[in-house]
């Protein structure tokens, strides 16, 4: 009896010792096998149902992107092939200078059937005329010019932006329609000129 007692002492001793040296997973424990994810790891599901795990999401697999901002927007504008067709597309009409001075006719385009722009070509430097059936600024440039001018031209008010006396931005209002000129620089004879033209 003493020797069977003697036996089970010595194999409960083995035993936690086995159990001592395999060790038991804890908090800051990762055993093989086991993935570990940070308190500030974000686990996101992408669109094909792969978990995905990381904060940047340049990062997430299994399709990475190769640079964020990769992405392209798709381009809103719709060019098209005469004026014709593009005053179809607004459904009103558009009139435009025939030609400008050290320019050529480029490109004529429409927005969601709401505007319409004629491109002048110069090189790198461009003319845009814009007309909108809206009753804001349609020109889209949103920079600050150190002078401001309005003046009459026949039955509108046209506001006048530039720098050095020189115009580089002119819009205005009929009631219905909103126009602008965006030029690289002309002189506000040059620009009233082509205001004139425009409808």
């Amino acid at each position: 009896m003493k020797a069977k007692r003697i036996m089970a002492t010595v194999l409960c001793i083995t035993a936690m010792a086995a159990f001592t040296a395999c060790g038991v997973p804890g908090k800051g424990d990762n055993p093989a096998g086991a993935s570990s994810i940070s308190g500030s790891d974000q686990v996101k599901e992408n669109d094909e149902g792969v978990i995905v795990v990381g904060e940047d999401e340049s990062t997430w697999s299994p399709n990475a992107m190769e640079e964020k901002g990769s992405v392209e927007i798709p381009n809103p504008w719709i060019e098209c092939q005469s004026l014709d067709e593009a005053e179809k597309l607004v459904g009103y009409s558009f009139q435009v200078p025939e030609v400008i001075a050290g320019y050529e006719k480029g490109i004529i385009e429409v927005l969601e059937q709401r505007m319409i722009q004629m491109i002048y070509v110069n090189g790198e430097e461009s003319v845009v005329i814009r007309k909108a059936l809206s009753a804001e600024d349609p020109s889209g440039d949103f920079n600050e010019y150190a002078e401001e001018t309005t003046i009459s031209v026949g039955e509108n008010q046209v506001t006048m932006k530039g720098e050095n006396g020189m115009v580089n931005l002119a819009i205005w209002f009929d009631g219905e329609y909103a126009y602008s000129v965006n030029t690289p620089e002309m002189s506000a004879e040059d620009v009233a000129a082509l205001v004139e033209q425009v409808k």
